[in-house]
């Protein structure tokens, strides 16, 4: 495929000026590229390893997994001069947090619902509809991670918290961020009721279920690695993690999230739940 002398500015104008791939490109999420810091990488300025990357597979597909062969094969199709973009939709379709929202831990229909029931059975039915729009979006930031627990995992609520700050204001958006213990503690805050839904969301989340999934995208190496050792008051798997066996490591975090979760919420840590807008 021939590229533009100047490829940046042939990519820039073909952004400008096409509505249909702009829409496309919308859809997974390239309009927030300079705004949401997981996506950094999203930005037009093309290195050497990009415009190389962008050569060498531009044209053709680069896996057979049907939705990012779909969109790279449009646009790729439609624009020759696109193909940097085809690239990075690769990049973030196929990073480990990608993966686990699509069809992992935090796949976008089973984890809302599992939470959504671990909420009714704390706090009752959740008949506020914005409940049910932080149910869907909190864990949404873990698009474009490269991991699930470090640097660029631990920062996914940010973008789930802004969604429903512009959405519902500032009380919603603090509701949303602090749902992670790890975030709140470096924040000097208490986790907010979310947080407890969350964690019981997995321990009723059937093993059949959880256990699949997490092991196709891969998330179950760095879930297992990094809890093979006690750290503080997280969670620590005594034997799964140490044997290798999934089963055991699952029945550890399930038991874990469960007593965690008792313990907390018997110590009222939080006022009733969040009712008021």
């Amino acid at each position: 495929m021939a590229l533009h002398r100047d490829h940046r500015e042939a990519v820039s104008a073909t952004w400008r000026e096409n509505v249909a791939l702009r829409g496309l490109a919308a859809t997974v999420g390239i309009t927030c590229a300079r705004s949401w810091d997981p996506l950094r990488l999203l930005h037009y300025d093309l290195t050497p390893a990009r415009r190389e990357c962008a050569l060498r597979f531009g044209a053709r597909k680069l896996t057979t997994w049907g939705p990012v062969a779909f969109l790279r094969t449009t646009i790729a199709c439609q624009h020759q001069t696109s193909a940097s973009i085809c690239c990075v939709l690769d990049e973030v379709l196929m990073t480990i947090g990608s993966r686990s929202v699509l069809f992992g831990a935090h796949q976008f229909l089973l984890h809302p619902i599992m939470v959504a029931i671990a909420w009714t059975k704390l706090y009752g039915v959740p008949l506020d509809p914005r409940l049910w729009f932080a149910f869907f979006l909190h864990d949404i930031g873990y698009i474009g991670c490269s991991d699930m627990d470090g640097a660029s995992g631990e920062r996914h609520p940010e973008l789930g918290a802004h969604l429903m700050r512009v959405l519902f204001g500032a009380q919603w958006g603090e509701f949303t961020l602090f749902h992670s213990r790890s975030y709140a503690k470096a924040a000097g805050r208490p986790v907010s009721q979310l947080c407890f839904a969350d964690k019981l969301a997995t321990a009723l989340t059937p093993a059949c279920l959880y256990l699949p999934l997490v092991c196709l995208t891969g998330e179950i190496d760095e879930y297992m690695r990094n809890t093979a050792q006690p750290e503080g008051d997280s969670f620590y798997s005594a034997v799964g993690a140490r044997t290798g066996d999934v089963g055991v490591w699952f029945a550890e975090l399930r038991d874990f999230n469960q007593r965690w979760v008792q313990r907390s919420t018997s110590a009222a840590i939080l006022p009733a739940p969040l009712r008021a807008a």
